[in-house]
């Protein structure tokens, strides 16, 4: 994963999945399903936009989105614990149409976890694994890796979340995490955000989420796990109820210098 790459997921209560999974691989997108869902992936972007603005003032690259000067975060510390598996309950500004079942069912609220997700249903309250495909409920996962969680920071990196800017973003940033099992003398780190945004003229229920990396440096949490994967998922495993990222569970895809 290069030094500043961003992906950008945008929602529609509408487009389909497979919409979605064909334009991240670059292939052609067959019809939308009905109804649609998700309306397309973008790869990272050049151009200043919203998301450039929040992130560089998140990261302290330029401004703060709380006036206080100098490195901000996200607002709210999540409370780490010794078995590597915070979660905390956290509302939302807006409300999010992520894989709903019935006609204008929205959520409220997420599950912001230590191990580089937010979920819908339930929280992490351990680690699945990285195969997407079999995490049983809804997640969206900027880098779903086993990381280390205590009370010292930075040893064992912070996590933050909050609504920014007014309520018009939530984000969540994962900040210098480091492996929950590093190998000996290992001080490798992670740092990557979340940013969800209710765009303007939108339905209800429609979000855009962008995933953004500072730096990436493991992607195996332990010496024996699979590798980091990106993506989303309803918690099925059914077709077309998930998008992992070129990439995911490859060692070495997603670090500094890495193929993806």
């Amino acid at each position: 994963m290069h030094a500043q790459r961003h992906w950008k997921l945008m929602l529609a209560t509408g487009l389909a999945l497979t919409g979605l999974m064909a334009t991240a691989t670059g292939a052609s997108a067959p019809p939308p399903a009905d109804p649609p869902r998700i309306a397309g992936v973008e790869a990272p972007a050049q151009n200043t936009d919203f998301f450039d603005d929040l992130y560089n003032a998140l990261t302290g690259h330029s401004g703060d989105n709380d006036n206080t000067g100098g490195h901000d975060d996200c607002g709210t510390d999540l409370t780490n614990t010794s078995d590597g598996n915070a979660s905390t309950l956290a509302m939302l500004p807006f409300p999010v149409a992520f894989f709903p079942t019935a006609p204008n069912q929205t959520y409220s609220s997420l599950y912001v976890n230590n191990d580089g997700t937010v979920t819908f249903d339930a929280p992490q309250s351990t680690f699945p694994g990285t195969t997407l495909t079999t995490v049983m409920t809804r997640t969206i996962a900027p880098f779903l890796a086993d990381a280390a969680a205590g009370s010292q920071y930075p040893r064992t990196g912070k996590v933050s979340y909050g609504s920014v800017w007014g309520g018009s973003a939530f984000c969540v940033r994962w900040e210098d995490m480091r492996q929950q099992s590093p190998p000996s003398g290992g001080t490798a780190e992670n740092s990557f955000s979340l940013l969800l945004r209710k765009p303007n003229n939108t339905a209800t229920g429609d979000f855009d989420i962008d995933f953004r990396y500072q730096h990436i440096g493991w992607d195996l949490g332990k010496p024996l796990d699979s590798a980091a994967s990106v993506g989303l998922t309803k918690g099925t495993g059914a077709a077309n109820t998930y998008f992992v990222l070129p990439g995911s569970q490859t060692p070495g895809a997603f670090v500094d210098g890495g193929s993806n």
